[in-house]
C-alpha cells in the first residue's frame, strides 16, 4: 500500500535539510481515516508543482517523535499526537 502526502502538509527547514509535521495534521491522499494506514512503515511525499516525489522509511521512534529518512538522506520528523 503506497501512502502519499502532499508536500504542502510539511514544513521545510532548509538549514536542517528536513521536513517537519504534526501527526494530527497529516491526511494521506485517498480515503483514509488515519495518518498512517500502513502502520508507520513508509510513505511518499509528492510535490505536485514539480511532479517529483520521495520515499521515506521509518528510521527511529521515541515517545514524541517519529523520524523517517529518504533514500537520499533527507529527514522527516513527525510529532506524534498525544493520547
Amino acid at each position: 500500500m503506497d501512502i502519499v502526502y502532499s508536500i504542502t502538509e510539511f514544513k521545510w527547514v532548509k538549514n536542517d535539510n528536513s521536513f517537519y509535521a504534526n501527526e494530527d495534521c497529516l491526511y494521506p491522499e485517498g480515503d483514509y481515516a488515519c495518518a498512517f494506514p500502513n502502520g508507520r512503515k513508509k510513505f511518499y511525499i509528492r510535490n505536485n508543482k514539480t511532479k517529483g516525489f520521495r520515499r521515506f522509511i521509518l528510521n527511529k521512534e521515541n515517545s514524541t517523535i517519529l523520524q523517517f529518512i529518504s533514500e537520499d538522506g533527507i529527514l522527516c520528523n513527525i510529532t506524534k499526537k498525544e493520547k
